[in-house]
């Protein structure tokens, strides 16, 4: 029983091609991905520095609210207790207990939005995180494929032509020198001429 023979001409031709596919593959759709992410990469940062310098206004802010309730303490120590204001003293006192007040309110409202603004910013950080991890992923898959497709493109044409295109360039070379024939086409380049 024979088996019929593999065209081995084209499985390693098939070889080298999908390997030199798979090569361009690599290259050009992981490196649209990697574009993509460093878009977005650069526009969280834009973002992440947005909100640092908000948070940054907004502690200051808080800082000279409390400074002034610290220095309106120190004013109310000194006031002893049984003194008695003058009228005017004691409206510019009030006008200015009542500002701090206002301001003490403020202050805390201002907290609380950059405790969230803290969040937003912890929450950009970790984004930007996994954006670069996905460009180091991608890198990765980039450097295996391309890799991949050299291999099998080097090992595919080396093949091919060691094993396919040498014996048929021989053929070739023995049927110049005959004045033989070309053999049909679906012959074995391998086979012996009789």
């Amino acid at each position: 029983m024979e088996f019929p023979q593999i065209p081995t001409d084209n499985l390693y031709k098939f070889m080298a091609l999908s390997g030199l596919a798979l090569f361009i593959a690599f290259i050009l759709i992981p490196g649209q991905k990697i574009l993509d992410l460093e878009r977005q990469t650069a526009q969280l940062s834009g973002e992440y520095e947005i909100l640092q310098i908000e948070l940054s206004e907004r502690e200051d802010e808080f800082s000279l609210v409390r400074e002034k309730i610290v220095a309106l303490k120190d004013k109310i120590k000194m006031v002893p207790e049984n003194s008695h204001l003058k009228k005017s003293e004691s409206s510019e006192f009030l006008s200015e207990l009542h500002a701090v007040e206002n301001a003490h309110q403020s202050a805390h409202e201002k907290l609380v939005q950059t405790n969230i603004f803290r969040a937003k910013t912890k929450a950009k950080n970790k984004e930007m995180k996994v954006v670069a991890d996905s460009i180091r992923v991608t890198n990765r898959a980039l450097a295996f494929g391309a890799l991949l497709g050299i291999f099998l493109m080097t090992f595919g044409f080396r093949l091919w032509h060691q094993r396919v295109q040498l014996l048929q360039d021989r053929l070739l070379r023995l049927q110049v020198e005959t004045g033989a024939p070309n053999p049909p086409l679906n012959s074995d380049p391998t086979a012996t001429v009789s």
